[in-house]
């Protein structure tokens, strides 16, 4: 087969040996179709195709014209056959010229896009890498999801122990107080009784001292009780 247009019979192979022998299927086929120009291409693609088919409907028209002055030439008597055969011969001519014309256009825009075509990577390592990455990534995300609900739920926890330990921490200071408010009770109901008692002894008994000592709400208070009795 004839190389392809644009280069000598190596064209093909002139860019394959350009990515690393290292590169991942993935970074070369990246390369290569970023360098390719889908769009850009398919501008081309587009362009030729309408073109093709403008040529197939013109040579389909001036087949049938052909087809009918051919009729018309085995119609004719010898005499007019001698003066339709020149333009009868040249339509033959201009139709063979236009069928070589789209021949050499659609093999042009074949080789064009084969040549491009030829060089592109297997996809197909790529595309099962990416699938395999994509399986890995998508058991990641749900290992994820589930590290983030037991995450979660530790951390309610720990908030709940928080939350209980300053409840106790509060049950406990909460209950020094009342003991202290029982102690300090306890104390002053002794208080009171053991200076009652006093007083009533200093009563029954005449004492002096009793006229000298001040309200007993005031030695209650001031502690000068204890001072007398000790």
């Amino acid at each position: 087969m004839e190389a392809p247009l644009g280069g000598s019979g190596s064209g093909p192979e002139r860019d394959k040996s350009t990515a690393p022998p290292s590169s991942s299927p993935i970074s070369v086929v990246s390369a290569f179709w970023k360098d390719f120009e889908l769009e850009k291409e398919k501008t081309v693609l587009d362009e030729q195709g309408l073109r093709i088919a403008e040529n197939q409907e013109n040579s389909q028209k001036n087949r049938r014209k052909l087809a009918e002055n051919t009729r018309d030439f085995k119609k004719a008597s010898p005499e007019d056959k001698l003066s339709l055969f020149n333009s009868l011969l040249k339509g033959y001519q201009e139709e063979v010229d236009n069928l070589t014309k789209r021949a050499k256009f659609g093999e042009n825009a074949f080789l064009n896009i084969y040549q491009k075509l030829y060089e592109a990577p297997d996809p197909y390592p790529a595309l099962v890498s990416i699938a395999e990455q994509d399986l890995k990534l998508s058991e990641l995300e749900s290992e994820n999801r589930k590290m983030k609900v037991e995450l979660e739920e530790f951390r309610t926890e720990a908030t709940h122990l928080k939350n209980q330990q300053a409840t106790i921490r509060r049950l406990e200071e909460r209950n020094r107080q009342l003991e202290q408010q029982v102690i300090n009770a306890s104390d002053t109901v002794v208080y009171g009784y053991v200076m009652s008692q006093f007083l009533s002894f200093l009563a029954e008994n005449n004492c002096w001292c009793f006229y000298l000592l001040p309200p007993v709400s005031n030695l209650l208070s001031t502690g000068v009780f204890f001072g007398i009795l000790f």
